[in-house]
């Protein structure tokens, strides 16, 4: 039996395999895949369809039932190769519309060069498997140039100023720290992207849509609302935004919005920071969310086929959960999960907090918002983080369930959001291809802070029930 008859399976394939791993590894001792529940080391996909052939073939010599299998081998070549080098490259199981417009491709690339020439056979799988490792060299570098416009490349990742909305000291402020009188009561909004306002116009953001809503009410002083949130930030990062440009402000009061990755993003920036390591930017993040603006109405799911994400640094510290574990703390028991909690996101907040009021002469408090997935199977339905949870699943509560415990014994005060978002009778609060709210989930948020800050006199304004907005 010659080879050129499973090229696909026996060349092909391990071809693919060994250099998309070895560029996966990044240097480490080899990269791992994992299918649902099975983890495979690279290698072995890349010799085990040789091995298995070369066993065959000498096997066939004595054997009639192996002659056999090969010959059924060689007729399912075509078939067997597609299926492998789609799981390879786009990680089973895919959406239905991605296999559907990828596997016909994969196939008629394998029945060509099954039917061309050997040599020629030859140099296209030369050339795939070249293209399958410079490719995503070159989205790499293109992909870290994009970023460097917006953000800087240290662990930080700090907006860059850009003339319009985002400031010289790299927040989404249009103006100056000068430009906030003496009698204006300044709320200082930190948090990621969602207090950012991730795809929302600058008014419709979060934090100035609390500014637009409680002025609306009788207020003793202006409110003037500050946007010091950036996509991807955290309590740790947020910290050190704080303490260097926090005083130019002026706060009367700080606000940190808690995001369901902010427990994760903690302890990875704070890893990264005892190495000293630079920025480590997910990439499949970055493909999927530019695949969803592109491609808004197809499930598409890049994640698998870009695995660029550098190999985890050494550290002298405790271990810090799965990059692929982002919400670890909504599918595992609270239990499991407070004392991660605790070392950071908790440790980093009451860092936050003491600064506040010691440095700044501000008051603090805790605003923490549910994910669409938390309690709602609607809505979101797209977007490129919806495999990495369990809608409503069993344990989405638990960080709520932490607050519901520990809130009376803590210094400042914690407004959860879930009520609002459970009983809203507006839909939809979230993008469809996209986890971040749009323009009415960012205005729920603001109006159901605005009336408990208000209630509770953190704000000088009073709130009239029968106030406009909307949302609620």
């Amino acid at each position: 039996m010659r080879i050129r008859g499973v090229l696909g399976t026996v060349v092909v394939v391990p071809a693919v395999a060994l250099f998309l791993g070895a560029f996966e590894a990044c240097g480490s001792f080899g990269a791992r895949w994992t299918w649902g529940e099975v983890s495979v080391d690279h290698r072995l996909v890349t010799l085990s369809l040789p091995v298995a052939w070369g066993i065959a073939r000498l096997a066939a010599r004595r054997f009639a039932l192996a002659r056999g299998l090969l010959g059924v081998w060689e007729k399912a070549d075509p078939w067997l190769a597609t299926l492998l080098l789609h799981a390879i490259l786009f990680r089973w199981p895919p959406t239905v519309f991605v296999a559907a417009f990828t596997l016909p491709l994969l196939l008629v690339f394998v029945v060509a060069v099954r039917r061309a020439p050997l040599l020629t056979a030859v140099y296209t799988a030369a050339i795939v498997v070249t293209l399958a490792f410079v490719v995503p060299r070159v989205l790499s570098a293109r992909l870290i140039a994009r970023i460097a416009e917006v953000h800087d490349l240290s662990v930080d990742h700090r907006l860059e100023p850009d003339g319009a909305e985002v400031n010289a000291d790299g927040i989404r402020f249009q103006g100056r720290p000068g430009d906030l009188a003496e009698e204006d009561h300044v709320v200082l909004f930190l948090g990621d992207s969602f207090t950012y306002g991730s795809r929302l116009p600058y008014r419709d953001s979060y934090p100035y849509a609390f500014e637009d809503y409680v002025n609306q009410g009788e207020c003793a002083a202006p409110v003037r609302a500050v946007n010091f949130g950036w996509i991807s930030s955290s309590p740790l990062l947020s910290l050190r935004l704080l303490r260097e440009i926090g005083y130019k402000y002026r706060p009367d009061l700080v606000v940190y919005n808690l995001d369901m990755t902010d427990f994760h993003d903690d302890l990875r920036y704070e890893r990264d920071l005892r190495s000293e390591g630079d920025l480590e930017i997910d990439w499949a993040e970055v493909a999927n969310l530019v695949a969803n603006q592109w491609w808004p109405w197809g499930p598409v799911d890049v994640r698998a086929g870009l695995r660029l994400d550098r190999a985890p640094k050494a550290t002298d510290g405790a271990a810090v959960p799965l990059e692929e574990d982002r919400f670890f703390v909504t599918s595992r028991p609270l239990e499991q999960t407070r004392a991660d909690i605790e070392r950071g996101v908790m440790k980093n907040l009451a860092a936050m907090h003491a600064f506040a009021v010691d440095v700044l002469d501000a008051s603090f408090v805790l605003v923490v918002y549910p994910r669409a997935y938390q309690y709602s199977k609607q809505e979101s339905p797209r977007n490129w983080e919806a495999d990495r949870y369990e809608r409503l699943g069993r344990y989405a509560m638990e960080p709520f369930r932490y607050f519901d415990q520990v809130a009376a014994g803590l210094p400042y005060p914690v407004v959860s959001l879930l009520s609002a978002f459970e009983k809203s009778k507006r839909f939809p609060l979230f993008f469809r291809g996209d986890p971040h709210w749009n323009r009415f989930g960012a205005a729920l948020a603001a109006e159901t802070v605005a009336r408990h800050l208000g209630a509770a006199g953190w704000v000088p304004c009073r709130l009239p029930e029968g106030l406009p907005g909307g949302s609620l």
